[in-house]
């Protein structure tokens, strides 16, 4: 009895160590681009850059064309989408496709210099490492 009770909690010890592992590995740190892993790492940061994109970020960095920065700067910040994926479901599948090939052009510069126009505007950047 006393073996199988020790063996149940050395099941339990090994589940619980290999899910912490396994939670702390996939991290995504998104301050380094490219974003790894991927996925699920470029999807999430994405959003969360979109998420602190100012409306004059979203046209002049991002590249977008005005009606659909303004679409995605009008989200109101606890609706924003937390993946790129979730922008499908907000905006028109014609602008997500022009969200998708402007972001396909973007450069490490480009995601830091989002990061300091969002601190220059006093928004926190803990969100941006998960």
């Amino acid at each position: 009895m006393k073996i199988r009770a020790c063996l149940g909690v050395l099941v339990a010890m090994i589940a619980l160590y290999t899910a912490s592992t396994w939670g702390s590995d996939n991290r995504c740190d998104c301050t380094k681009f490219p974003f790894e892993p991927d996925p699920p790492c470029a999807n999430k940061c994405i959003a969360e850059y979109l998420a602190i994109a100012s409306l004059d970020d979203l046209r002049n960095i991002f590249g977008l064309p005005d009606d659909i920065a303004k679409m995605i700067a009008s989200i109101p910040s606890n609706s924003r989408p937390h993946s790129l994926e979730d922008y499908k479901r907000i905006i028109s599948e014609p602008a997500y496709q022009v969200l998708e090939q402007r972001i396909h052009s973007l450069r490490a510069q480009d995601f830091e210099r989002v990061r300091l126009n969002a601190k220059i505007r006093g928004l926190t950047l803990d969100g941006l490492q998960w």
